[in-house]
């Protein structure tokens, strides 16, 4: 009887650890993974951009103590396409990546802009002119060093580029009431420092943003919690629920403004598909800004202050019902609950195989 449990925990911790490598299924909203990393150089991904100029491409980069390299990855398989070196650039902490347009093409802008002892007092982007064939190799690139215009160090994870214009924006990844939007100052000068401009509020502990196509509504995402903005006041309009993973770091929107697609760090992590409703306020439940979150501005339009109020629960995108412990975790990772589920079984198996009758 004994062997047989051993097989049959066998059996099952095999299939546990199978699972590591199966897709996701959908989620009853219509979440699920897109693609998982293969390349394996990829540990830290920490920004996420859609091509403007490749057909089912998006650009990612590793955090720090990695080189100053921007992978182009195929969102069909998930592996990585090109390999853009940006030869004697500094990767001091790159947080976040994003692309515009322009009179020269689009671009890729990489934020330098990570800071998480708030020691620096001076920052750097990098823009690369995006290639019209992809091909690994050295890519030429322009660098521009920021500061706050308060003079302080921060540290922000989220660069910004408003599809209308091509403007920039740095949101800083700081508490309620200190987090916020700074414009980059257009157009930007290489050999001094370009001053940041703060113009409105921001949610707390923001880890990456994306304007959607049209420019009217910006998606911020936390590790447990986005919002939808208003672009024009920068005031929060809808929250909800991203998808859990175990360190959320990017999103980005799909050009034909389908979905939303949310990244993560680990080897191999999986990239979701969140679908994008017509309204994006219809992503999330609240309506609008909870009370008290107005704050006096500097400029015209008010300028959100975002407090720790407890915000409403959040709704499924596609059909609108509360997300609720039926629905389980949405979004998490099944690789994690397969990597538990076969530790737990091989202990079993460990157990089974020592004992003595």
């Amino acid at each position: 009887m004994r062997r047989g449990l051993l097989l049959a925990a066998v059996a099952s911790a095999c299939a546990a650890l199978a699972g590591l490598g199966a897709p996701a299924r959908a989620t009853d909203d219509g979440r699920s993974v897109l693609f998982r990393y293969t390349d394996q150089r990829i540990t830290e991904s920490s920004g996420l951009a859609v091509s403007l100029r490749h057909r089912n491409v998006v650009f990612t980069h590793n955090d720090s103590g990695h080189p100053p390299e921007v992978f182009a990855v195929d969102i069909r398989t998930g592996n990585t396409t090109a390999t853009l070196t940006l030869r004697g650039a500094s990767d001091r902490d790159w947080e976040s990546i994003t692309e515009c347009g322009g009179p020269d093409g689009p671009a890729i802008w990489v934020g330098e802009i990570g800071d998480n002892l708030a020691i620096y007092k001076t920052y750097r982007l990098l823009r690369v002119g995006e290639p019209a064939e992809l091909t690994t190799g050295e890519v030429p690139y322009l660098s521009y060093d920021v500061s706050y215009a308060d003079g302080k160090a921060r540290n922000a994870e989220t660069l910004l580029c408003r599809p209308s214009d091509n403007h920039l924006f740095v949101v800083s990844k700081e508490e309620a009431g200190q987090a916020a939007v700074w414009a980059v100052p257009t157009p930007l000068a290489a050999g001094r420092v370009n001053v940041l401009r703060r113009v409105g509020g921001a949610p707390p502990i923001v880890t990456d943003g994306t304007f959607l196509p049209g420019s009217k509504h910006v998606v911020l995402r936390g590790y447990s919690e986005a919002w939808v903005l208003d672009a024009t006041t920068w005031r929060t309009v809808a929250t909800f629920t991203p998808p859990i993973q175990i360190q959320g770091e990017s999103v980005t929107a799909l050009l034909d403004r389908s979905a939303l697609l949310f990244g993560s760090e680990g080897l191999n992590s999986a990239v979701w598909r969140v679908p994008l409703p017509a309204d994006p306020v219809k992503l999330g439940g609240t309506g609008g800004p909870s009370p008290g979150d107005g704050e006096p501005s500097p400029t015209p339009s008010a300028t959100p202050h975002h407090s720790a109020h407890a915000t409403p629960k959040a709704t499924h995108a596609v059909t609108g019902k509360p997300v609720g412990d039926s629905h389980g975790l949405p979004g998490i990772d099944g690789r994690w609950v397969a990597l538990l589920s076969a530790l737990g079984l091989g202990a079993l198996v460990l157990t089974l195989a020592t004992r003595r009758d």
